[in-house]
């Protein structure tokens, strides 16, 4: 629980956020005021805090010379700060004029998301450049007189100050060389390539476009919160910056990434704790998209005002880094951890604490002896400077819990198999070629194995009665690409169900697919063109009144049941399409694991409401959601109202059902099974079903225009 203090100052930071004055009446004695204002140095928020204070009865019963300084000292924080703004400007207009745009992270973007920018107080400014474009801008920052705080420029982030101006040039995103959270800079790979402009005091600056600026303070939050900890101010940041680009930014990119990551209920919870505790006014959308009423925020709040901006309140805690950092590296290489990496850690993690290890790694033991005995005597001779080598440890199990609380590492009892987690990386191994036809066995022999136990509890083909009304009524449509056996063996699975039922196959494989059938029919398409153009080719030769969208690599099973969903659509006009359940290889999910994925996706995004509200009960087996998996069957002439796109190559899923909203009514069959087989070891595949940048792009230009 909160104390009392700690309650008072998240209600004046709330005022501050919101531009409302605090009215307090208790009486608080100076040792509270004193707790309050040391929690807002803490997290360099006091301009604000005592913005919202200032003409407070309880503030202004406080002795006078404590108000002065209080006032002085926020006053001299503004002042600051505001000299930092006009010469970072200054700094942005001489690259401007010599033809150099980086791009600003944080920083100057986020101060103007409040009321008072001058009050969101920023000890650096953060600049994004391209990593070989370094030396120019190396050069053009001593020409404005700016100098390294350090002479290795040879760091992913290299500083540069000058008076009240202090830079941290970033080649990337975050230190590639980190073990834990170096490789989110694979999210921004092509970051450049979308950037936009902002207007800031008549100056043109450049920053991320507003999805990927969003992904970065998630991550930058993410990465200190696995260091020592985040601030409040951090958390108001996301928020603020969430409400001002609400339509603009692409949500479920953004949960895709955050569950990439492992860190979906940790943002949650600070969504939550901007609703909680930050904005008067948080929007409806946001509460739904990160279902923010079922998170636990308190214990994540208690770690942040504890903390301190960057988790920096004693340096207990910034020594507890090592062993929350230990602990992420050792769950993302599958390594042991071990005390000896506590005690002695990696030349990673000391290149960065002594330059002597950087410039000659052979001085390592060297470093590793320089620690242990300042750390040693610190904690002998100096414990009341909170420099305690047993209360850093406590700290960071302490934190490490809290990780496993918000589920960022798993719960120990859960942990994934040696087995699992070599499966993972053999995806990429170069014995992937190999195991490949390892995989299809094991997958085929579910699937076999499934049918069989179905059948055991009386499942059933089709009749030749269903199965004569599905080849009058249905053709099956699906893309090929670079899987040439799985597509034939849809045919061959297809046919076999439902004899005689007319299959067309979208192909744009460098090698043409050859379908021997009678039934089925072949569209080649250029190579590469993509699975919108390839739907929309195979939706073009349809004749019949229904359509059942498949892709290649799954199967019919005995639980499909199309003839009995086909019915169903038949007697319920107001339906248009039925979405079916699937198990994957090799893991077997239930369906209903994999429906609720779609239970949380109620669509609100769209351009239009839906027609029938989300999750509402038709029947004890279908339900209506706005949006399913891409196996279903619709109405032909529906289908063809909202069409496919074919500028879109890779990920049409969510752009097709955000425009069928409001003209498709779609719902989910529960008890239905479709078999995918899902193989991961075709890189070829894979190399090209990976490339969705482009698609990112489009679609976001797209919406844009729609929504304007």
């Amino acid at each position: 629980m909160m104390e009392r203090m700690e309650e008072l100052f998240l209600d004046a930071y709330r005022c501050a956020v919101n531009g409302k004055d605090t009215n307090w009446q208790e009486e608080i004695d100076e040792s509270g005021w004193r707790r309050i204002f040391h929690i807002a140095e803490a997290h360099g928020v006091l301009p604000m805090i005592y913005e919202a204070l200032w003409n407070s009865p309880s503030f202004l019963k406080l002795e006078e010379n404590y108000r002065k300084r209080i006032r002085e000292r926020a006053e001299k924080m503004m002042l600051s700060q505001a000299q930092s703004t006009a010469s970072v400007l200054e700094l942005c207009q001489y690259l401007n004029r010599l033809g150099l745009h980086p791009m600003i992270m944080k920083g100057m973007i986020c101060r103007n998301l409040y009321l008072h920018p001058e009050q969101r107080i920023s000890t650096d400014e953060d600049l994004l450049i391209p990593q070989e474009q370094y030396e120019q801008y190396h050069k053009a920052f001593v020409e404005h007189g700016l100098t390294p705080v350090s002479a290795d420029t040879e760091l992913s982030e290299v500083s540069y100050q000058a008076n009240q101006m202090y830079i941290e040039l970033h080649k990337k995103p975050f230190p590639p060389e980190s073990k834990a959270y170096g490789d989110l800079n694979r999210f921004f790979t092509e970051v450049e390539s979308r950037k936009v402009s902002e207007n800031i005091y008549g100056v043109q600056v450049f920053c991320m476009d507003p999805t990927d600026h969003l992904l970065y303070l998630i991550c930058h939050v993410y990465k200190h919160f696995l260091n020592s900890g985040t601030g409040i101010r951090q958390i108001s940041d996301i928020v603020l910056f969430s409400i001002k680009h609400l339509d603009e930014i692409d949500w479920e990119l953004i949960q895709d990434q955050c569950n990439e990551i492992g860190i979906t209920d940790f943002v949650s919870t600070i969504y939550r704790i901007g609703e909680k505790y930050i904005c008067d006014s948080f929007p409806e959308k946001l509460s739904q998209i990160w279902d923010t009423g079922k998170c636990d925020e308190q214990p994540l709040l208690k770690d942040i005002l504890a903390g301190g901006l960057y988790g920096t309140s004693s340096e207990d805690r910034l020594h507890s880094s090592n062993v929350t950092l230990r602990t992420m590296e050792a769950r993302n290489t599958g390594n042991r951890l071990s005390l000896l990496g506590t005690i002695f850690p990696s030349y990673e993690y000391m290149r960065n604490r002594f330059s002597y290890v950087r410039r000659i790694p052979l001085l390592l033991p060297i470093g590793w002896l320089h620690r242990l005995i300042t750390y040693g005597m610190d904690s002998i001779l100096h414990k009341h400077t909170g420099n305690d080598a047993s209360e850093a440890l406590r700290i960071g199990n302490e934190r490490v819990q809290l990780m496993r609380h918000y589920q960022i590492l798993e719960d120990s009892g859960t942990r994934e198999s040696l087995l699992k987690r070599i499966y993972k990386r053999s995806h990429h191994s170069v014995f992937a070629p190999l195991l490949s036809p390892i995989f299809m066995f094991i997958a085929m022999s579910e699937y076999h194995i499934l049918n069989l136990f179905w059948k055991s509890r009386e499942e059933r083909m089709p009749t030749t009665q269903e199965q004569r009304v599905v080849r009058e009524n249905v053709t099956f449509i699906a893309k090929s690409f670079e899987r040439k056996n799985l597509a034939k063996g849809l045919c061959r699975n297809i046919t076999r169900y439902y004899p005689g039922a007319r299959i067309i196959i979208a192909d744009d494989s460098r090698e043409p697919l050859q379908v021997n059938m009678n039934n089925v029919t072949v569209v080649h398409l250029p190579f590469n063109s993509g699975l919108s153009a390839g739907l929309k080719a195979a939706l073009e030769q349809v004749q019949t009144p229904y359509v059942m969208r498949m892709d290649d690599d799954e199967l019919l099973t005995v639980r499909t049941k199309v003839h009995r969903e086909l019915q169903y659509l038949q007697e319920h006009p107001e339906l248009d399409l039925i979405g079916f359940g699937h198990t994957t290889a090799i893991r077997l999910h239930s369906p209903m694991f994999n429906f609720r994925e779609y239970f949380r996706q109620p669509m609100n995004d769209a351009l239009k409401p839906l027609k029938i509200p989300h999750m509402t009960k038709l029947d004890t087996n279908h339900i209506v959601l706005g949006k399913v998996a891409n196996i279903y069957l619709a109405r032909t002439d529906k289908l063809r109202e909202v069409g496919f796109d074919e500028n879109i190559k890779v990920i049409d899923h969510h752009e097709f059902f955000w425009r069928a909203a409001g003209v498709i009514t779609s719902a989910a069959a529960l008890d239905t099974v479709v078999f995918h087989r899902h193989n991961p070891y075709l890189r070829k595949y894979r190399k090209y079903r990976s490339d969705y940048r482009n698609d990112l792009d489009y679609i976001r230009r797209k919406r844009r225009k729609l929504q304007s």
